[in-house]
């Protein structure tokens, strides 16, 4: 009663809890988005891909093998 007398919010204890444990579930599920999940060279990669150039173009113009372009590119 005195947290709603002064204008503040309040939760019991048991109902806090649960809210808490709700925000950090969405908060897991919800971390990462798709492409933050890729490392820097597959987001690289992806980039060029996405501009149109194949496999060996990009290993020229990243200076690594085309097996390498290869492992690196998403799935």
């Amino acid at each position: 009663m005195r947290e709603a007398i002064l204008g503040r919010r309040y939760l019991s204890h048991p109902l806090s809890e649960q809210v808490i444990e709700g925000y950090l579930q969405k908060e897991e599920g919800a971390a990462l988005k798709p492409h933050e999940r890729l490392t820097v060279r597959e987001r690289e990669v992806l980039h060029m891909l996405a501009q149109g150039l194949n496999n060996e173009e990009i290993a020229v113009r990243l200076s690594v093998s085309r097996r390498t372009v290869e492992v690196h590119r998403p799935m």
